[in-house]
């Protein structure tokens, strides 16, 4: 009985240690920016609360959201905006989980927060929320479809297979049995 217990409180502390997808709460007052206005219009985003999307790393001294895989893989901080997330309570299993994914950062931006070492384009202060951004490929997975939906029934449809016959074979077949009869079409008048 007593090993019983151990095995379900084991249990229910590795289902309580599930990493989570976000830390804060939505706030409707930020404003949705894509991260490319930030950087191109820094001063006209001073002091304004923002939402914004990205690839999220949190390693020390790195912590930052990118804008997009290829600028976060090369380190490329000139196309990312630091984040200052001293004073907010982010677990070293959070930052495990969501580094190098996807997500949306809520804070207020200060194009004067240039991070660590002044390489990057801009910072967000007082964040409120961190939550992950569900991705191309995790919708389709999650969705149970391959690809892309509208690809995919393209190609199940009869429709586009007749229409591919008439448009292309037909006109092959035409200019084989031409060539093999050594005839030449005649121009029209």
């Amino acid at each position: 009985m007593a090993r019983l217990l151990l095995i379900l409180l084991a249990l229910t502390q590795l289902a309580a240690a599930r990493p989570q997808d976000r830390f804060g709460e939505r706030d409707e007052a930020a404003q949705p920016v894509p991260l490319v206005a930030l950087l191109a219009r820094p001063a006209d985003f001073n002091g304004r609360k923002v939402r914004v999307e990205g690839i999220l790393s949190l390693e020390f001294e790195g912590q930052a959201l990118f804008l997009d895989d290829s600028a976060y893989r090369n380190g490329l901080r000139t196309n990312a905006v630091w984040l200052d997330t001293t004073g907010t309570s982010l677990d070293r299993v959070f930052r495990r989980h969501m580094q190098g994914r996807a997500a949306v950062v809520e804070g207020r931006f200060d194009p004067a927060m240039r991070g660590h070492m002044g390489d990057y384009s801009g910072g967000l202060g007082q964040i409120t929320f961190i939550g992950r951004q569900m991705t191309r490929a995790e919708f389709f997975q999650r969705s149970g479809q391959s690809g892309d939906a509208y690809w995919s029934w393209q190609v199940r449809d009869p429709r586009l297979w007749l229409l591919l016959l008439i448009t292309f074979a037909i006109p092959v077949l035409t200019g084989w049995r031409l060539l093999r009869t050594g005839r030449r079409p005649r121009p029209r008048v």
